[in-house]
This record gives C-alpha cells, sequence and structure tokens, in this order.
C-alpha cells in the first residue's frame, strides 16, 4: 500500500473545511482494508490523511458499507460513516466515499 496525493479541489471533514488542495498537499497512506464477501473488492477504509502538518485517522463505523448496484447502474464502490480521530482523540464524523477499486465506474449509459 502506498501513499497517495492527489488533485486540487476542496475535501472537508464534518463541518469544517480544508483549504484548496493547490494549497496545501494531502496524501493518504493505507492503514487496513476490508474485503468484500460479494464483489471480492479490497477496499482501504482505514487510512492516515496527513495535510500539510496535521494528521487525521478515519475509521469506518462499520467495514461494510459497499454499494453494489451493478443490476441498476453497474456502479459498484464504497462509500459511509467514519469517525475521525487525530492523537487518539476522536473529532468527529466523516462521510467517506471509495471509488475504483472494484473497477472504472461507468458514467452514464451503456
Amino acid at each position: 500500500m502506498g501513499v497517495d496525493t492527489i488533485s486540487p479541489g476542496k475535501w472537508g471533514f464534518s463541518a469544517w473545511r480544508m483549504p484548496d488542495r493547490t494549497e496545501c498537499k494531502k496524501e493518504f497512506t493505507p492503514r487496513r482494508t476490508w474485503r468484500s464477501p460479494r464483489t471480492n473488492t479490497p477496499y482501504p477504509v482505514a487510512m492516515t490523511v496527513r495535510t500539510g502538518a496535521l494528521t487525521w485517522q478515519p475509521d469506518p463505523l462499520m467495514d461494510d458499507q459497499e454499494l453494489d448496484s451493478r443490476q441498476s447502474t453497474g456502479a459498484v464502490y464504497w462509500e459511509g460513516a467514519a469517525r475521525v480521530s487525530r492523537d487518539g482523540a476522536e473529532l468527529g464524523r466523516a462521510y467517506l466515499e471509495l471509488t475504483g477499486y472494484a473497477g472504472a465506474l461507468r458514467m452514464g449509459g451503456p
């Protein structure tokens, strides 16, 4: 598992917002994966997020939050609730979405 540095845009946890991505380098390092029993897809559900000098650790409230909509839109991805902590103290809750692990998402019609 490596470190992903993401492209410009905005992202945030809960009620607070991070600066524009062009202002702050972010690194996502997986800490634990969960494998779906339905699709056999491994998802990095627990990770360490570094933004400049700050570090956060989002952890899922439960591992099995995979959305398998192959019968309708064709999309398969993981999305769900997570708790966010830093230095061992829980800071709040977050929404985490992991796409592309079960293959590229197809947007639009067939």
